[in-house]
């Protein structure tokens, strides 16, 4: 199991994926980059950015003489793609649309939990608060919470300067009865694992511009209860139990409480049973890496 000592985001985990299906000599041809201090001006430059437009790591694209070295972008949705290019001046031909892929999920449609099976598999800042606000509210006996949430996925460095002001929530999991706090698993570990749960709970409060996680659950067969914020209606495609999203915390929990509890008791009822099974077989071809390394050798043979 990975000890987290290097960065292992969304970012990351796509980009290793990437570079072991593709043929090494696209990489030779081509910059494909994430952030700038890995391009290479002397070959035609990819920028693949998988990051929201306020974040700190792109404020480089104000720089409109450095963006003008940058011959193509690559974004993981078109909410993403159109956010860039209005915020920072984009020229659209410049921009490609590659949304990211689940890495291998092997779903179980036929499990029969005891105690309906309920995870939460993202970092604590994009809504573990109001989760368990929410799960405060409902106090179910007949549900599990497990809880796949750490700074630490963002590397050593990142954890031991900004992991703390979270601790107050990993111990809330731990106090909350039914709540199961899991921290940081490896991916391909929490991959194997995700198909024995039933429900991914993702009251989102950061506006995603694709979303692994959802990813992953949707692929994997699990009914998907989230917000409407950011690329999530664009990555879901109406598999999920959705709502808009609601930016005060009490409410947002209130709010996702008694979604969370349809959810459950439609579940329980086997009401999504039929709907699971039209998910698996036609959300998940679409959102494998067949389908994405296709995309990606086209566009790359295509700007050769």
């Amino acid at each position: 199991m990975s000890n987290f000592d290097q960065p292992m985001g969304g970012t990351e985990l796509m980009y290793a994926e990437l570079k072991k299906r593709i043929s090494q000599s696209y990489f030779e041809k081509f910059s494909i980059f994430n952030y700038p201090c890995y391009a290479d001006f002397n070959k035609p430059t990819v920028y693949w950015n998988q990051l929201s437009y306020d974040q700190e790591a792109v404020q480089f694209l104000s720089d409109l003489d450095y963006v003008k070295n940058i011959d193509h972008f690559v974004f993981v949705s078109n909410w993403q793609a159109e956010i860039y290019r209005k915020h920072f001046n984009l020229e659209g031909d410049k921009i490609k649309v590659i949304k990211n892929a689940c890495s291998g999920v092997t779903p179980d449609l036929e499990k029969n939990n005891e105690k309906t099976k309920i995870c939460y598999t993202s970092t604590p800042w994009r809504g573990l608060n109001v989760l368990l606000k929410a799960w405060e509210i409902l106090k179910p006996q007949t549900c599990e919470l497990h809880i796949f949430s750490s700074t630490k996925i963002y590397g050593s460095e990142f954890s031991k300067n900004a992991g703390s002001q979270y601790d107050h929530l990993y111990e809330k999991c731990k106090q909350l009865p039914n709540v199961v706090y899991r921290g940081a698993v490896n991916n391909a570990v929490l991959r194997s694992e995700l198909s024995t749960f039933d429900i991914l709970a993702y009251p989102s409060t950061f506006e995603e511009t694709s979303c692994i996680s959802v990813i992953d659950a949707l692929s994997a067969g699990l009914k998907v209860v989230c917000s409407n914020i950011g690329a999530l209606p664009e990555t879901t495609e109406g598999w999920a139990d959705m709502y808009s999203f609601i930016k005060e915390n009490d409410k947002h929990a209130t709010e996702f409480a008694k979604i969370l509890k349809n959810t459950v008791v439609k579940y329980k009822n086997g009401e999504y049973k039929d709907q699971l099974k039209q998910q698996v077989s036609m959300y998940a071809p679409k959102w494998s890496w067949d389908k994405r390394v296709k995309e990606w050798e086209d566009f790359l043979k295509e700007i050769k």
